[in-house]
């Protein structure tokens, strides 16, 4: 019986996902402010979205606040990440391969949701590289990778945001030459 080794990577907080929570949360406020001024006069409906959409913005502000915190396992079989209670598995026959980027060579979308989030355009990620595309489930429950039981997204790369990138980088490269070797 063999043993088989993980080694872990901690995921840093993603500007991507802080700048969207920001914008979200203005877009909020906003559309908070337009239902109430025009229901000013029923105090009681009033009272009820005032109390409503504050309470459903600080839940999306939780759920991406978790989705940025977590860990990458590197396994004999699998890369897993696991954040915000879910959990995403890639197999290495999956997996094209791994290296560093820096914002600055990202869409102009993701620059600006970094840079709304005060992100420096130098901050290094990690981008893994697939063969097939992330299959997104049905159901929040299961689970999210291209074996999935779901619907195909227009995603064949995980960006990821890690203490030590070239490390990862390095960990994803061994693993994949052995698992091409055996």
């Amino acid at each position: 019986m063999t043993r088989e080794s993980t080694t872990r990577f901690r995921l840093e907080d993603n500007p991507q996902t802080k700048g969207m929570v920001m914008v979200l949360l203005l877009a909020a406020l906003a559309g908070q402010t337009a239902i109430l001024v025009p229901l000013a006069s029923d105090v009681e409906s009033a009272l009820y979205v005032a109390v409503l959409l504050p309470v459903m913005s600080l839940a999306w502000v939780v759920y991406y606040w978790r989705a940025s915190r977590g860990h990458i396992e590197i396994t004999d079989e699998r890369l897993v990440l696991r954040f915000a209670g879910e959990r995403m598995s890639v197999t290495w026959p999956d997996i094209v391969r791994a290296h560093v980027r820096t914002i600055s060579q990202m869409s102009i979308a993701d620059r600006i949701a970094a840079t709304v989030a005060g992100a420096h355009q130098d901050r290094r990620l990690v981008e893994i590289s697939l063969r097939r595309r992330i299959r997104l489930p049905f159901l929040p429950w299961h689970k999210t990778d291209p074996d999935a039981i779901g619907l195909p997204s227009p995603f064949k790369v995980i960006r990821v945001y890690v203490t030590n990138p070239e490390g990862l980088v390095e960990a994803v490269a061994e693993q994949l030459q052995r698992t091409r070797t055996s």
